[in-house]
């Protein structure tokens, strides 16, 4: 199977994008409603987990550590959601590596300090879905792009001659993609 999915992992609007031989799939916002705690995290990685069973390899973004917006409140909660997820990846033997947010953007945007409305814009010009209005979204089909340039079946043109897309191509060189998949195997 050749499916890559990105996850832009959130506890209100988790973007989830499935790339499958070099087309998009599906994208979506997962919403956890009014649910708290516990049950929000077993209803996310439930669903999280419908998305990425079977595939090739999941791109995850990883924490914002120096993101302004990171309140005390619920830090807590969301690293305990990232982990929960990634742990079910490693269960599932299912390969996955982390992009950190700054990384994203300079490969969307061609700026790895481009904001949410210009990842918006550029994921709506660049992977063929038309209009996209969710950040998280945007998030996560740019992660579902890199994962699936780096299976070589790309959803997106990069010209080697546009010193934008030069950019593009130094963000997707600075991550550390596995060298053989799958990285494990699941008993």
């Amino acid at each position: 199977m050749s499916r890559v999915v990105g996850l832009d992992p959130s506890l209100s609007a988790f973007g989830v994008a499935v790339v499958e031989g070099g087309r998009v799939l599906n994208a979506a916002s997962l919403t956890s409603g009014r649910e708290t705690g516990h049950p929000r995290l077993e209803g996310l990685i439930e669903r999280v987990s419908n998305w990425t069973r079977g595939a090739l390899l999941v791109v995850i973004e990883g924490p914002s550590y120096g993101s302004g917006s990171q309140s005390q409140k619920g830090h807590h909660e969301r690293a305990g959601l990232w982990w929960a997820i990634t742990q079910e990846l490693w269960r599932d033997g299912v390969a996955y590596v982390v992009v950190s947010p700054r990384t994203r953007a300079k490969y969307a945007t061609g700026n790895g300090n481009a904001g949410k409305a210009a990842v918006v814009a550029a994921a709506s010009t660049r992977y063929g879905l038309g209009p996209i209005t969710d950040d998280n979204v945007a998030d996560a089909l740019t992660l579902a792009a890199m994962g699936a340039r780096h299976l070589c079946w790309p959803i997106d043109v990069v010209n080697p001659d546009d010193p934008a897309d030069v950019k593009r191509l130094t963000a997707f060189a600075a991550v550390s993609w596995p060298a053989g998949l799958p990285l494990r195997v699941a008993a």
